[in-house]
């Protein structure tokens, strides 16, 4: 699997309850014990870095929206946060598809 496409797995595996990401890992990678090898801690913590850093850019981009918005600024806001956040799960599920 390509390394854009396991960051994309393992963030969406932070999606996923805590309780529920062992188990969805184990059904994404399958038999592939290697890829699983790969998901260190050291790129599992890049990869929390970069989700993160998306939220802190989401984040900031929903205080601008309900800033600039006159008459309701909270539907704004979340069409802002509505529309990154589709952005975001569509690039992740185009790395996973690049990698299959």
């Amino acid at each position: 699997m390509k390394p854009k496409c396991e960051e994309a797995l393992f963030v969406l595996a932070l999606a996923k309850p805590a309780a529920e990401r062992s188990a969805w890992l184990d059904r994404e990678c399958g038999a592939d014990n290697a890829l699983r090898a790969r998901l260190s801690p050291s790129e599992r913590d890049s990869l929390k870095k970069e989700q993160l850093a998306w939220i802190n850019r989401r984040n900031l981009a929903a205080q601008v929206a309900k800033k600039n918005a006159h008459e309701n600024p909270t539907d704004g806001a979340d069409r802002e946060v509505t529309k990154m956040t589709l952005a975001r799960v569509t690039e992740l599920e185009k790395r996973l598809k690049k990698g299959k």
